[in-house]
């Protein structure tokens, strides 16, 4: 009967141990997979930043040079990326009075409006 009672225990205490470990192992998935979300999150800020960043640069290059086409094209596509559809087809129809036969400037604006619907 003592053995009996020796040899639950063991099992008892094996089950512990290895139901602690798978513990351990699903804690740590879960603690990289929050650790990629916060990095995804991050990287997302921080592009954002950077896209207005390019925004503002592009603004301040056409204060000084208003003709430059293809400034307007850049800040069309930085205004794009950060999800300004409106400044963006602003800015490509600046590019557009400049150039009014310039392909890239037609597809773009084409896409900017296929956007907005």
């Amino acid at each position: 009967m003592i053995n009996k009672i020796k040899n639950v225990k063991k099992i008892l205490s094996l089950k512990l141990l290895i139901g602690l470990i798978f513990f351990i192992v699903a804690l740590s998935f879960i603690n990289a997979e929050n650790q990629k979300r916060a990095q995804r999150i991050l990287g997302a800020q921080t592009q954002l930043k950077l896209d207005q960043g390019t925004v503002d640069y592009w603004e301040q290059i056409l204060k000084e040079r208003p003709n430059y086409r293809d400034g307007w094209v850049q800040l069309a596509a930085s205004y794009y990326k950060t999800g300004n559809l409106e400044k963006s087809e602003e800015a490509i129809g600046r590019a557009r009075q400049l150039d009014p036969q310039n392909e890239l400037i037609l597809n773009f604006e084409k896409i900017i409006k296929e956007t907005k619907k």
